[in-house]
């Protein structure tokens, strides 16, 4: 209570067995302080200002979860002694826990509320942040809508005593984002690190300008036959993939949990009589290597697993083999597959994307991931695919995607929204969107909440419009994108914008007239 605040005693515990923890009497740990490390270690910017700021205000007896914000109040009854301690235990679960498979049941989180006692519970040092998060916004009702704009919608809390687990729909998801939204990321249920993240355009590495020196019959030959070592490796010959797999050896010797053998970003491969069989012709504008990328992966995944059973390899479906292959993959490979969502505006696509979704949920891997583009700069309008965004990870995790990535780099003032339906998809993936945008607009605008929507809807409205073909990324740094956006539609969108700002100021929430603030400061520059 205001009068009597129980003193709030904050513990990071190393590794124990869930069975090792506390008892729900709430006799707790001893006084004695314990190693920070697993936040200190995982966090990024969640060190800095939330793992110091968590501790001083634990002593002086209030848990929060932002400098910024308000008062949470007490927590729980306190136990004897006037004392609520607060402790955060690494189970260990995914540690060793012997595949992917055995990792996503294993990925499983509790909150356990004793009497003068509170225990946050996470599988791995690396989803220590994730914990923290789900503490925070299920039990103390925080919202993180943006890095600068939190919500704190309770100003004291009782809490049940008992023991509820969380188990994400995904094993690991994560947002590429600049340092100062790391925080943001790791409070909303994203990961800031993680070892299923190793997919990317690895073969840059394994094929180094030395390693191509040795071995000269890796290096592919080009249309005019001259040798160019930029392309990607020779899929078709079998030093690559021994090359390949000896890379992935090092690191499973050295406990990886995944080794990236994704293709470089080029669009360049051998044209020797030996490759051109593979071929199949061209998808959605770029010619199809898939057979020959992922014939070259299987091997490698074959050799691997003659020594490493359980190494994974992750690796790319992107542009020249976004397309699932004509035959089943090792069940170790996990493709990550990369799709500009912005053109679910054309309905063909988009049916054609959640088939593609669906073949590569049966391509014979034990899971695979997705890969989104949820700009943000350098789009300097709003890019309003937040819809698209959601149904394409429903879909996909409904045909097996436990993995997500995307590159942001969010302008807040247009894309909180977007960014806000991410996170909550990967969180609940059937969620339904009209409801989440409701709910959203409402929290966030205030009583410039329709007024807003209409902006957004406007903004989406310009998307929508496009008659060409869907193309990869194609309004990307594209300075003739904006002629989108025609005089009547700017004009509409900047009346809404202005009724907006007028309902901001008369909201008894002065955090609405910022918002609304900072889209029409991100519009000026549309403009």
């Amino acid at each position: 209570t205001p009068r009597r605040r129980p003193q709030v005693e904050l513990f990071i515990g190393e590794k124990r067995a869930v069975s090792d923890l506390p008892g729900a009497a709430g006799d707790g740990l001893s006084d004695e302080s314990v190693s920070n490390s697993h936040l200190s270690e995982n966090c990024g910017s969640l060190r800095g200002r939330d793992g110091r700021e968590i501790a001083k205000k634990a002593r002086g007896g209030v848990f929060v979860g932002s400098v910024r914000g308000g008062f949470l109040g007490s927590f729980a009854k306190p136990g004897k002694h006037g004392r609520i301690r607060i402790y955060l235990q690494n189970s260990g679960a995914l540690e060793g826990s012997g595949g992917i498979v055995s990792a996503m049941d294993s990925a499983v989180f509790e909150i356990v509320v004793g009497v003068g006692s509170i225990r946050i519970v996470y599988p791995a040092p690396w989803k220590a942040p994730q914990a923290v998060g789900i503490f925070l916004r299920k039990y103390c009702k925080a919202v993180y809508y943006t890095p600068d704009d939190s919500d704190y919608r309770k100003s004291s809390l009782v809490f049940k005593r008992g023991i509820r687990r969380f188990k994400p729909p995904f094993l690991s998801a994560m947002v590429f984002g600049r340092e100062e939204e790391h925080r943001w990321l790791s409070l909303n249920g994203f990961d800031l690190r993680s070892p299923y993240m190793r997919f990317s355009h690895n073969l840059s590495s394994i094929f180094s300008g030395e390693v191509c020196k040795s071995f000269p019959q890796t290096i592919s030959v080009s249309a005019s036959g001259r040798p160019d070592s930029s392309a990607q490796p020779n899929f078709s010959n079998y030093i690559s993939a021994d090359i390949a797999a000896a890379a992935a050896a090092r690191a499973f010797e050295k406990s990886a949990a995944m080794f990236s053998i994704g293709i470089k970003d080029t669009q360049q491969v051998d044209c020797s009589a030996s490759s051109a069989k593979f071929k199949r012709g061209y998808f959605r504008g770029y010619a199809d290597w898939s057979n020959a990328v992922f014939e070259f992966s299987n091997r490698v995944a074959n050799k691997v697993g003659e020594k490493y059973p359980g190494g994974l390899l992750g690796c790319l479906a992107y542009l020249i083999c976004t397309n699932a292959p004509d035959f089943k993959l090792h069940e170790n490979l996990v493709p990550f597959v990369a799709t500009d969502r912005g053109n679910y505006f054309d309905a063909d696509f988009r049916r054609q994307d959640f088939l593609l979704l669906k073949k590569w949920g049966a391509c014979g891997s034990q899971t695979f991931g997705i890969y989104d583009y949820l700009y943000g700069s350098p789009y300097l309008f709003p890019r309003e695919i937040s819809e698209y965004v959601h149904a394409g990870i429903s879909v996909a995790h409904d045909f097996n995607a436990r993995l997500y990535f995307a590159e942001a780099n969010p302008i807040w003032g247009f894309d909180a929204f977007k960014m806000n339906v991410v996170a909550r998809t990967i969180e609940n993936p059937d969620i339904d969107f009209n409801g989440l945008k409701k709910e959203f607009f409402s929290s966030y605008y205030g009583r410039a909440a329709a007024k807003m929507a209409e902006f957004f809807g406007l903004a989406r409205g310009a998307l929508d419009s496009r008659r060409d073909s869907p193309q990869w990324l194609r309004l990307f740094k594209a300075e003739n994108s904006i002629m989108l956006y025609d005089e009547n539609r700017i004009e509409k969108m900047q009346a809404a914008l202005s009724e907006a700002a007028e309902l901001a100021y008369s909201d008894k929430n002065p955090a609405v007239r910022a918002r609304v603030g900072e889209t029409a400061r991100a519009f000026e520059l549309t403009k």
